[in-house]
């Protein structure tokens, strides 16, 4: 059994783990903590904390993320720092992944792994949107495949 912490030193472990939260509130997509070395269960929390509108419903999951980044390994608590260190880099990291999947896609041995692995997807909407996207390479062809392949790629709708 490990000895309980002191009211003071919690308190302030409190407050740094709560600012690390409010500025992940900030960053303008949620997908790069999808890579890092967190726990599911606080992943999936941040998420919902982010994504909830209602402040005494914030406040509830704030306290839930708090207490969960407490039982969070240090490199877990590293992870999120850095991120709000360098959101800019894990951004680029996270967009050269989605490329990186997008121009796999366009094999035809791994888009049939793809489609092997995830049963549920539109096949026809897909093989459109990915040829669109190879012939346009614009903002909103990409946009628009990101927004087939998010769900299942990632395990929740990060955007």
């Amino acid at each position: 059994m490990s000895p309980r912490k002191p009211v003071r030193e919690k308190k302030s472990e409190n407050k740094e783990f709560r600012t690390i939260l409010l500025s992940l509130y900030n960053i303008s997509d949620l997908r790069v903590l999808w890579k890092g070395p967190l726990s599911e269960e606080l992943r999936e929390s941040i998420f919902r904390a982010a994504q909830t509108d209602s402040f005494v419903a914030k406040r509830r999951y704030e306290r839930e993320v708090v207490n969960k980044m407490r039982l969070e390994d240090e490199e877990g608590i590293h992870f999120l720092s850095s991120i709000l260190d360098d959101e800019d880099s894990f951004l680029e990291m996270l967009e050269d992944t989605l490329q990186g999947i997008r121009s796999k896609l366009l094999d035809h041995q791994t888009f049939s792994e793809f489609v092997e692995e995830h049963p549920e997807v539109n096949i026809q909407l897909l093989r459109q949107r990915l040829r669109n996207h190879a012939q346009k390479n614009t903002e909103k062809t990409k946009s628009q495949l990101d927004e087939l392949l998010s769900p299942l790629l990632f395990p929740l709708d990060w955007t």
